[in-house]
Formats: structure tokens, C-alpha cells, sequence
């Protein structure tokens, strides 16, 4: 049973706090306005119950604007959808109940009625203490970071995930010392979620710790984990650049992720660091024109050595004046993207058009039809955004994504004719 001072902060409005009113007086205070309130409530909420005994993950759609619903009641609700936490009978319907009503109330400020969730988390529900756990990692409030590592110290190993999770959730780098040191754990997910949560934090002070983690692990699926939370952390960092070095090498990454990690170090070594600058000439110089090359070109800019900029754009050219390659829409594709890169817009462009011109693939054509569409917002010629952005058809979303990524971009869709054209666009 929750107590009603737990409830305090919600229960009781500052009206109702006079000189006259004791500190004593406060708890029956709370209870009678909550007495009064409940019938109300429970009336307000008949209708929502069965709804919210579905199952979630089956009717995600539809419950989403049920429980906004709910949310939209008000703190008033609170105590019932507490209740709710600690079913007697915690399998099917009621358990789904629970998780539903958790859900509700992470969208109504947790940190309103902290006590009341560490009411549970110290209680002997086992569901009730897993919904409380993460319902601190969404109450806004040093105290429910605090409480997490304090729980952190007490769990059994099972739970610690969960604990690290409400972690990641809150954002505080406050339990970082605690938690880096699970990175010794055979638990490949609890390493992983510790590599998140350290991320999310931007856990700088523990560089060293994950750096020495990162030198013995073996499962090449965490890598990436490695070196996104290097790339939040890091900067100019030598030693983060010379251990991220290795991964560089043959199979130890894929494609996508061996272009991240290029990205990567253009924040984490430090201007003109010779390791680097090195390494990326070498993947210059040993590759051909491609993606990869481009983004190594574009880290060693980034590091102050403009050479490799220029050994791509030549190399390019070159092939580009090969009487068998001179309609190849890749190699129009990488240098467009490279002039694009460098803000020669102009020279963006006219390769751009070629690939349009000589492609036979749709989503080349696409590709291409976008990037004319940034390039134009650029030049602040909305005329020509929209007739790219047109031929290109995007959906929503991804325009929505884009825009967050490219103030240009952003720019354009204010412009009315364009705002118009993606409103139109299905959602």
C-alpha cells in the first residue's frame, strides 16, 4: 500500500497550505482530498479499463491515443493507476494492465510522485519494483538518479539491465563510476547496455575505464557501442584516435559502420594527428574511388590536411575522362557528393544533372533529383527546390529527417508553396 504522504505532491494544491495548517495536518489532508476525488475519478476512468488491459505490442496504434486519454485526466489519476502497479494476479490481462497504466503515468511527470515510486521500488512486488525502476529513469530529478544507484548497489544481476536502462533514460552521468565497471561483466547485453548508457550521459570522465574495456572485448557486435560513445566523449583525444585505429582493419567492421567510424575521427583525434592522417592516406591510396574514400577525404579535411580532398577530386576527373567511363552515373555521384561536401555548389550540381542523365536505376535518379533539391535551397532558389524535390517524391517522414539534419532544407519547407507541397505528402 502506497502511503498518502507519498501522494503529497499531487494531492495537494498550495491553496490548501495556510499558516494555520501544521505539517502534521498534511497527510490527512491529502488523504480526504483523495477520498473525495476517487469516486470521481474511478467513474472517469471506468470506461478506459478494458482498453488497457490489451496487450500492447498487439494494438500499439490504438492504445497510444487511448492512454493519451488517460493522461489527459490529470494528476488526479495518479493514485488509482498506482494501484494498478501491484497486481495480486500478474499474468495476462492484469499484467498487461500494469504495463499500460506505467505507461500513462510516464506521461505525467514521475517526478511528481517520486516517493511514491520509491515506495515501490523498496517493496516486495517483483512487477510493481521493474515499473517503478523505469518510471525513475523518466522522473526529471537528481534524487530518482540517485535512487537508481542506490538500487543498482542492492539488485540481483538479472535486474541490472533494467537499473541501467533508467540510467540511459535520465541522461545523468551521476552513476557513470558505478556503472563502468560492468564492462568487465560475461554478460554481453549488460555490457551493451552499459556502453548506452554511458553514451546517452556523455560520460566523459570514464574515457580511460572504457578505453582498457575496449582493448580485451570480443564481441565484434559492441564495437560500434565503443566508438559512438568515443565519438560523444572524445575529443581530440589521442588515445581514443590510436585505439580506434585497429578497427579499421580488414572484416573487424562493416561498410556502414567503417564509415561511421571515419566520421568518428574527425572528432576524436586531434587536428593534423600524424596515426590518423596516415592511416586514412593509406585507405586512400590502397582503395578506389568510393563512399569510404570520400569520408576518409573528408576526415583528413576535418583533421586540417586538405591533400586528400584534392587527391579524390583528380582521381575522379581522371576516370571521368575515360572514354568507357564517361557516362558512369557512380562516378558522377561520388564527385557531386564530394563538391557537395566541400560547398561548390555549382559543380554539385552540374554532376548531379549527369547523374540523372545517365542513370537507368530509379533510386539513383531519386538520390540525385534530393541532393539537386538541397543544392537549390542553398542558392535560395525555391522554384527549383520544389521541382526537384517533386521528381524526387520523398516520403514525409523522410523530408521530416532531413530538414533536422540540413537548415537549408529546413529553410525551404517554411516557404509556402513547399510547405504546401509537403503537407500533401502522406503521412
Amino acid at each position: 500500500m502506497i502511503r498518502a504522504a507519498s501522494l503529497l505532491p499531487f494531492l495537494l494544491p498550495l491553496a490548501l497550505l495556510s499558516a494555520q495548517t501544521s505539517l502534521i495536518e498534511l497527510p490527512m489532508l491529502a488523504r480526504g482530498r483523495a477520498d473525495r476525488q476517487r469516486p470521481e475519478m474511478e467513474k472517469a476512468l471506468e470506461p478506459y479499463w478494458p482498453d488497457l488491459r490489451m496487450d500492447y505490442r498487439e494494438n500499439a496504434r490504438f492504445l497510444d491515443g487511448r492512454l493519451a486519454k488517460v493522461a489527459e485526466l490529470g494528476d488526479a489519476v495518479i493514485p488509482l493507476l498506482l494501484e494498478k502497479l501491484t497486481p495480486t494476479d500478474a499474468s495476462g490481462p492484469q499484467r498487461h494492465l500494469a504495463q499500460n497504466c506505467a505507461r500513462v503515468l510516464q506521461r505525467l511527470d514521475p517526478a511528481s510522485f517520486l516517493d511514491a515510486l520509491i515506495e515501490l521500488v523498496n517493496g516486495a512486488h517483483d512487477l510493481g519494483r521493474a515499473h517503478a525502476i523505469l518510471l525513475l529513469g523518466h522522473a526529471d530529478t537528481p534524487r530518482a538518479v540517485e535512487v537508481l544507484g542506490q538500487v543498482l548497489d542492492q539488485c540481483q544481476p538479472g535486474e541490472r539491465a533494467r537499473v541501467i536502462d533508467a540510467l540511459t533514460e535520465t541522461g545523468s552521468p551521476a552513476a557513470a563510476g558505478k556503472v563502468v565497471g560492468m564492462l568487465g561483466s560475461d554478460d554481453r547485453d549488460l555490457r551493451a547496455s552499459v556502453l548506452e548508457y554511458l553514451t546517452s550521459a556523455k560520460a566523459a570522465a570514464v574515457i580511460d575505464t572504457v578505453l582498457a574495456a575496449l582493448s580485451v572485448e570480443k564481441e565484434p557486435r559492441l564495437l560500434m557501442r565503443y566508438v559512438e560513445y568515443l565519438g560523444a566523449t572524445a575529443k581530440s583525444h589521442d588515445a581514443a584516435a590510436r585505439r580506434l585505429l585497429p578497427l579499421l582493419e580488414r572484416d573487424k567492421l562493416d561498410w556502414s559502420e567503417t564509415r561511421r567510424l571515419l566520421q568518428v575521427l574527425g572528432t576524436v583525434a586531434p587536428r593534423d594527428h600524424d596515426p590518423t592522417c596516415k592511416k586514412l592516406h593509406e585507405l586512400l591510396d590502397g582503395s578506389e574511388a568510393s563512399p569510404l574514400a570520400l569520408q576518409a577525404a573528408l576526415t583528413l579535411r576535418d583533421l586540417g590536411d586538405k591533400s586528400g580532398i584534392q587527391k579524390l577530386q583528380r582521381g575522379l576527373t581522371e576516370q571521368i575522362r575515360k572514354p568507357q567511363r564517361k557516362r558512369e552515373p557512380g562516378l558522377y555521384e561520388l564527385r557531386a557528393n564530394l563538391f557537395f561536401a566541400i560547398d561548390d555548389i555549382d559543380k554539385a550540381i552540374a554532376d548531379y544533372e549527369s547523374v540523372v542523365e545517365f542513370t537507368e536505376g530509379a533510386a539513383q535518379r531519386r538520390k540525385a533529383e534530393l541532393q539537386l533539391g538541397r543544392c537549390e535551397a542553398r542558392r535560395g532558389k525555391w522554384v527549383n527546390v520544389l521541382k526537384h524535390l517533386r521528381e524526387a517524391a520523398p516520403a514525409y517522414s523522410e523530408m521530416v529527417e532531413l530538414a533536422k539534419e540540413d537548415q537549408h532544407i529546413q529553410e525551404a519547407l517554411q516557404q509556402d508553396k513547399i510547405k504546401a507541397w509537403l503537407q500533401s505528402l502522406p503521412k
